[in-house]
C-alpha cells in the first residue's frame, strides 16, 4: 500500500520492487525590503517560506544589525542604509541555482503563502509576516520573531 515516510518520501511497494519518490513541497514566500514606504527589492523564495523557515532565516540574519548613513571602522552587523542591507541579505541567502529569485518591487500573487516586509521603525529593524489570507502572523523585531519561533518549537516538542 502506498504511504508517506516522515522524510517526505512517497513509497510504493510492488511485487518485486520498491519505488521511492521524493516529494519536495514548496512553501513560497515573498520578502519586500522597504525604505521610507518604498519597496527597494522583492525576493521570491520557492521553498521553506513558512515562519519557522524563511522567517527564522530572515530574523537570524537581521538580529543585531544597525542601519547607518555613512560608516567607518568596524562594519560587523552594519548596513549603510536599507539598500546595503538588502544586498547583504541576498548575498547571504542565495546558494546556486534556484529557490531564491529577485522579482520586481511590490510583486504579489505569485502563489506565495507568506509575505514578509522588512522595514525600519524608530531606527530599529522590524519584520512583518502575513499569510496568504491576509492574516498578520507576526510583526516586530528580529529578536522577537526568534523568541516566538523558539516558543513554538518548544510547544511542538511538548505536544
Amino acid at each position: 500500500m502506498p504511504h508517506y515516510e516522515n522524510s517526505g518520501v512517497f513509497v510504493v511497494k510492488g511485487n518485486s520492487a520498491v519505488i521511492k519518490i521524493n516529494l519536495t513541497m514548496g512553501t513560497r514566500s515573498l520578502t519586500h525590503f522597504v525604505e521610507e514606504g518604498e519597496t527597494l527589492a522583492t525576493i521570491y523564495r520557492q521553498f521553506d517560506g513558512y515562519l519557522s523557515g524563511h522567517g527564522n532565516d530572515l530574523a537570524e540574519f537581521l538580529k543585531g544589525f544597525n542601519i547607518v548613513n555613512g560608516y567607518s571602522g568596524d562594519t560587523t552587523n552594519l548596513a549603510n542604509g536599507m539598500g546595503c542591507l538588502t544586498a547583504q541579505f541576498i548575498a547571504h541567502i542565495k546558494e546556486g541555482c534556484g529557490n531564491i529569485y529577485l522579482y520586481p518591487p511590490n510583486s504579489e500573487n505569485c502563489w506565495e503563502e507568506y509575505t514578509y516586509s522588512v522595514y525600519l521603525k524608530d531606527n530599529q529593524l522590524n519584520i512583518k509576516a502575513v499569510k496568504y489570507d491576509n492574516e498578520v502572523v507576526f510583526e516586530g523585531t528580529p529578536e522577537e520573531l526568534l523568541d516566538k519561533n523558539l516558543l513554538t518549537l518548544k510547544n511542538e516538542d511538548n505536544a
